[in-house]
Formats: structure tokens, C-alpha cells, sequence
């Protein structure tokens, strides 16, 4: 198959460098969030609309199935777009399909302890047809692309989907090893490479009661959190829509909590292979 993207400039050395470096390491504590690009326009009015769905558990523990129709912006569709169909997701009870997991399942994570799916979501993107994905695409992480069993089988992503690496720069900038870092940033036509399917790819996002490292066949990511710009909001049209796919926070986007590991951005995972 011939894929209709160059590889980035340098991208195959990144990936090599990190794959090299790649080496979880548990124990570690929260660290700040970094800011990776400014919160989208407001002008949702002319955009395209995008159908999702999503379950939740309630305050009661109560199982909610809910469908939402938003304007087609980033932070929207990356809310409810991660891991396609058939992606593997480590659990209490073994390896479950994305698709398979009901609010309330425990999800394993670094720290290996178990921790309460609260919400899923899904939506589907057609990178051919929907006007603002049309310049994206989805990756698929081949097996062992970030080192031994990582990922143990391949991967499919969605193209903002971020993976964790550890680098010792990390730890000098950060205070910590790891950090989250976009996939397509490791994008190099060989082993993380970059697809525009015919048909659309049906992705689904995950959140826990807290920002969580969650293994998806078998390598590091991360669950949902929208980032601290997003957490800060109170108002406008991106807060509207927040507050509608996450109703059990009442608006209070800030209950997201700390993340997990600082996130950098693709000029910032440049930089670790050339410092």
C-alpha cells in the first residue's frame, strides 16, 4: 500500500532514539501540564457537525447512554476519538476490546492497581470525507515500534493520541522520566506509520476517576483529560459542549484533576533527540 503523507523530516531518528530509551519505570508522581496549541476559535456555527456517543456512570452508579451532536472542532472530536475498534485495553480480568467496556469495568494502570472506568466515548471519522480531518490520518503503531512488546500487537490510532516514552531529558526539564508525547510526532513510513482509509475508522476515548497510564495492546498511554486550558474554562461554547459529554461534573471542568506525566509537544520530542 502506498501512503500519501512524506515522513517528517528526521521522524525515523526520533523514534529510533526513544525506542532505544523506552523503559517504563513506575512510581512516578503527577506532573505539570504543558500547553500544546491555543484553544480553538468559537466560530462552531460554520464548522461541520459531528455525532458521537457516550455511556457514564452517575453519582448513583447508574449506567447513562447518551448521543451528542457538536460542532467538528479538535478538542471535541479528540474527546470521544483515541483508540479504534478492536484495540485491547488491560483490565482486572484480562485484555478487553475498547468497544466491549461498559462504565464500571476496572482498568489496569501503571501503578498496577485497578481503577473504575467512569465514561466511554465514541465517534467515527472518515479522514477522506470529513472536511476538518482532511488533512489528518490514523497511525498504526506496528509491533515492538517503541521497543520489546510495545505495542504487543499493532495499533491503531487516532492522530492526537498520546503514547508514553522516557527520556533522560525528561527527568532534567520535568522532575520525571516519562512523559506523554503525540504518536504522529514518532510518525517515520516504517514502524509508526500514517493511514487514509477508504471508510470511516470508529474510535473510542476512555475516562477514570483520575488522569491514568493505561496499557492498549500493551503499550503506555494515556485516559482522557482535556488539558489545563480546557479545566479552566467557565464559559462560552467549548465549556457548553464539555459540560455536556461529562455531565457528572457539573460544568466543573477543573475535577479533571493533575495529570498523570507532563505532556509535550511534537517541537519539544524534536528537541530530545537533539539535546
Amino acid at each position: 500500500m502506498t501512503y500519501p503523507f512524506e515522513a517528517p523530516r528526521g521522524a525515523l531518528t526520533q523514534r529510533a532514539a526513544l525506542s532505544r530509551s523506552f523503559n517504563a519505570s513506575p512510581g512516578f508522581s503527577a506532573a505539570r501540564a504543558l500547553p500544546t496549541r491555543p484553544l480553538p476559535c468559537a466560530r462552531s456555527r460554520q464548522l461541520p457537525r459531528r455525532a458521537a456517543r457516550f455511556s457514564y456512570m452517575d453519582r448513583h452508579g447508574k449506567i447513562i447512554e447518551v448521543p451528542h451532536i457538536f460542532p467538528d472542532m479538535p478538542d471535541l472530536a479528540t474527546a470521544c476519538a483515541a483508540f479504534a475498534r478492536g484495540t485491547l485495553i488491560a483490565t482486572d480480568s484480562g485484555q478487553v476490546a475498547v468497544e466491549d467496556l461498559q462504565p464500571g469495568d476496572r482498568i489496569m494502570t501503571r501503578d498496577n492497581e485497578a481503577a473504575s472506568l467512569r465514561w466511554i466515548g465514541s465517534t467515527a471519522i472518515n479522514y477522506r470525507a470529513d472536511t476538518a480531518h482532511s488533512k489528518e490520518g490514523s497511525l498504526r503503531v506496528l509491533t515492538g515500534a517503541l521497543g520489546h512488546q510495545h505495542p504487543q500487537t499493532d495499533l491503531i490510532l487516532h492522530h492526537d493520541t498520546r503514547v508514553v516514552v522516557d527520556h533522560p531529558i525528561c527527568a532534567m526539564q520535568h522532575g520525571v522520566r516519562s512523559a506523554l508525547v503525540p504518536a504522529r510526532a514518532l510518525a517515520d513510513f516504517d514502524s509508526i506509520i500514517t493511514l487514509r482509509p477508504i471508510g470511516a475508522v470508529e474510535f473510542f476515548n476512555l475516562i477514570l476517576d483520575r488522569h491514568q497510564i493505561i496499557f492498549a495492546n500493551g503499550l503506555e498511554t494515556e485516559s482522557y483529560h482535556p488539558g489545563p486550558e480546557i479545566c479552566a474554562l467557565h464559559s462560552g461554547e467549548m465549556h457548553h459542549h464539555m459540560a455536556h459529554l461529562f455531565p457528572w461534573m457539573e460544568g466543573r471542568l477543573e475535577r479533571f484533576g493533575p495529570m498523570a506525566l507532563p505532556r509535550l509537544c511534537e517541537t519539544e520530542v524534536a528537541a530530545l533527540t537533539q539535546a
